[in-house]
C-alpha cells in the first residue's frame, strides 16, 4: 500500500515540475507587453469639405508589429445624435518602434456638421488576450464654396 502512494505521490510530483517548468518557459518566451504606448488621434484636415476624406495621425509608441488590430469606427453628428459606423478593417498599424502613423477616415458620405469619432482599437496579440483601445476624435465638415 505504501509503495502506490509512493508512486502516486512521486507522479503529481514530476507533473507539477513539468507544468512549473512549461510556465516559467512561456513567460520567457511569449511577449506579453502591450502593442502601444500613450495613443493620440489628432484630424490633420478639419474642417473638410462635403465629399472628402477625414485625414488624422496617430501618435503613439508601436512597441510590437505582432498584433493585427480590428478598428471598429462611429461618427456622430452633434446636434442631431445620429450615428454612422464607417468601414471598419483589420491591419498591422505600423511597424514596431514608429512613434505616427497616418489614418484617412471614410467621411465623404457624411452631410456637413460638426462630429465626433468614436474609435475602438482592438489589437489581437498571440497567445494573450486581446488589448483595447478607445477615443474621440473632433471635426467638422463645411459646405464647399461656390
Amino acid at each position: 500500500m505504501n509503495n502506490a502512494w509512493h508512486i502516486a505521490y512521486t507522479a503529481f510530483a514530476v507533473c507539477a515540475a513539468l507544468l512549473a517548468v512549461a510556465a516559467i518557459t512561456f513567460t520567457l518566451v511569449v511577449d506579453t507587453r502591450p502593442p502601444l504606448q500613450g495613443l493620440i488621434i489628432t484630424p490633420t484636415n478639419s474642417p473638410i469639405t462635403l465629399g472628402q476624406q477625414l485625414q488624422a495621425i496617430a501618435t503613439r509608441t508601436k512597441v510590437r508589429d505582432d498584433c493585427p488590430i480590428v478598428s471598429i469606427r462611429r461618427v456622430t453628428e452633434t446636434s442631431t445624435g445620429i450615428s454612422t459606423l464607417l468601414d471598419g478593417r483589420v491591419w498591422n498599424g505600423g511597424p514596431a518602434g514608429s512613434t505616427e502613423q497616418a489614418l484617412i477616415y471614410d467621411t465623404q458620405d457624411l452631410p456637413a456638421g460638426q462630429y465626433v469619432l468614436d474609435y475602438e482599437l482592438t489589437y489581437l496579440c498571440p497567445y494573450t488576450v486581446s488589448h483595447r483601445y478607445t477615443g474621440q476624435v473632433y471635426f467638422s465638415i463645411k459646405e464647399p464654396t461656390p
